[in-house]
């Protein structure tokens, strides 16, 4: 089976863009996943405790 993606935009704000452009293009190429356990909340009521979060500090790096 052939996956394929489409990338479109500007930009994008994803759990892996911590370390820029490079570190969000490596990290595809390696096909490296950002998820993992959610940090931001108590999920123990929840079916999934994992998501691919962007931290605080990444936001507000990146959106003005």
């Amino acid at each position: 089976m052939i996956r394929r993606v489409v990338v479109t935009g500007i930009g994008t704000v994803n759990a892996s863009t911590a370390g820029g452009r490079d570190a969000l293009a490596g990290a595809l190429a390696l096909g490296r996943s950002a998820i993992g356990p959610v940090r931001a909340f108590d999920t123990a009521a929840m079916s999934s405790r994992l998501a691919a979060e962007v931290d605080e500090a990444t936001l507000a790096s990146l959106v003005d």
